[in-house]
């Protein structure tokens, strides 16, 4: 019998996941996953404790005094893991009596694939398969994710020589390609959010599941949107597993009307001497920002400036055709460019992470230009309540905002927050339920639970299961 699982951490138990997406469904001997990511981490959990310092000893050796090295040691599980941060890990204790692994990570943000060289590293027998676009984003997570910790004194979960053995050992996949695992033929689609992200179709003798992941039904100017709805006949699949990010939510505006809005507002800014800050997630919304700006023509009349790590996420943009190399030109590359556009007097766009803004170089553009009330800062991505983004949106024009440990900034800039999610809002997600009509069910994942409360509402004659963390359910 095949049972399905959400491996949730223990800051998840008895609740649905949030974060840190990883599925199993196996039979017994073999495990298939989908996704290994990150949970929210608690800073506390992965700070590094100094051990005491053995002292040096020194040896004789005709008249020179030389040190003694310690022996070296091969590192183990308890130098990556710190105590108490596997709370924000998966709960792979689940894969120990598995015989074949098979992990299939759908795109390449941090909550879908932060996890996957730990998952590696536990499991080297594991095989890890995923697009080529999906792996090169991953690698750069990974790598910077390395960067992050080693800056911040902190221990990560895995190191440099994880990566190179999974860069061996991962498999690049075609979507529409099937390939198989024992007797289950295994399928990716496009799901639209990213680019290369893909949903999930696994059929074994028993049942046929497909994940959705995260997914976008809408056209994006850098990732045309999932077929799925034309793909798959009514009735042909046993189990949906669906995100419910956005459950509930229905779309008030078409994405173009909010694009023209969005270009709208900046070209105002921009006329009227001001400067515009575009906070933008690394992966994918950089990208997708910078290219409205060039199919509607602001980009060729107006400065419009990229920093930070986008630069390093836009040029695999570019080597997968999605954006010209011409882009490359509007990179900051210097200490001494950046403190000429904060201090010149001309208007410009400038296009940097964090989206959230809980980092990054856009925190440091927000604090030059916050106070000026010709200048707008707008925010395109969801914003959590305890961000520096979501505390923009929440304070009156002349009121301060905390942006890291400082003592607060007057705002004065017009702030602003543009719908252009790439994920399904809550009708095209009941849509694409009505449409793949899961003869035994459907699985919510990935989302607040209010909003699986939402999306079970629409569909009160179907069979909707919000899925809780760790819980074994039957197929």
């Amino acid at each position: 019998m095949w049972q399905f699982i959400a491996l949730g951490g223990a800051i998840c138990n008895g609740k649905p996941p949030i974060g840190g997406s990883c599925y199993l469904m196996h039979n017994g001997k073999l495990g298939i996953i989908i996704d290994a990511g990150f949970y929210p981490q608690s800073p506390k959990a992965f700070e590094r404790k100094d051990k005491e310092i053995e002292p040096i000893q020194f040896k004789m050796i005709g008249n020179q005094r030389l040190p003694i090295m310690p022996k070296l040691r091969q590192l183990s599980d308890a130098d990556f893991v710190p105590e108490g941060s596997e709370n924000n890990l998966p709960n792979f204790s689940a894969l120990k009596t598995l015989e074949e692994i098979v992990v299939i990570v759908t795109h390449g943000h941090g909550d879908h694939s932060g996890a996957v060289p730990r998952l590696k590293r536990m499991f080297p027998h594991a095989k890890i398969v995923m697009t080529r676009a999906t792996y090169e984003i991953s690698q750069w997570g990974w790598h910077d994710y390395l960067h992050i910790m080693r800056k911040k004194g902190q221990c990560p979960i895995y190191g440099r020589a994880d990566l190179q053995k999974l860069g061996r050992d991962v498999s690049l996949i075609h979507e529409t390609v099937p390939f198989y695992a024992k007797d289950c033929e295994i399928t990716l689609f496009p799901a639209g959010h990213i680019l290369g992200a893909v949903s999930v179709l696994v059929k074994t003798p028993e049942a046929s599941v497909f994940f959705s992941s995260d997914i976008s039904f809408k056209n994006q100017h850098t990732t045309p949107g999932a077929p799925l709805l034309d793909s798959f006949a009514t009735g042909n699949i046993d189990y949906l597993v669906s995100e419910s990010t956005y459950g509930g939510v229905i779309t008030e505006k078409s994405r173009q009307i909010v694009e023209e809005e969005f270009v709208r507002t900046i070209e105002s800014c921009l006329a009227s001497g001001g400067k515009a800050l575009l906070p933008a997630l690394s992966i994918g919304r950089s990208a997708e920002l910078y290219s409205i700006l060039e199919h509607c023509g602001l980009a060729a009349k107006w400065p419009v400036w990229i920093d930070g790590s986008a630069r390093q996420l836009i040029d695999i943009y570019i080597s997968h055709g999605k954006l010209s190399p011409g882009v490359k030109e509007n990179y900051v590359q210097y200490k001494n460019e950046r403190d000429e556009i904060i201090y010149s007097p001309n208007p410009c766009v400038m296009i940097a992470p964090a989206g959230m803004m809980a980092g990054g170089w856009a925190q440091m553009y927000a604090k030059a230009w916050a106070r000026d009330e010709k200048s707008l800062i707008a925010l395109s991505c969801y914003q959590d309540r305890f961000t520096p983004g979501f505390r923009l949106l929440c304070t009156p024009k002349g009121g301060k905002v905390e942006f890291s440990k400082d003592e607060g900034v007057t705002v004065n800039a017009d702030v602003r927050q543009f719908s252009l999610s790439s994920h399904a809002k809550g009708d095209e997600l009941v849509a694409m339920v009505e449409r793949m009509n899961p003869r035994r069910g459907t699985f919510l994942v990935h989302g607040e639970e209010d909003r699986m409360d939402s999306f079970c509402a629409s569909l009160p004659n179907r069979q909707m299961v919000k899925t809780i963390a760790n819980k074994i359910y039957d197929l």
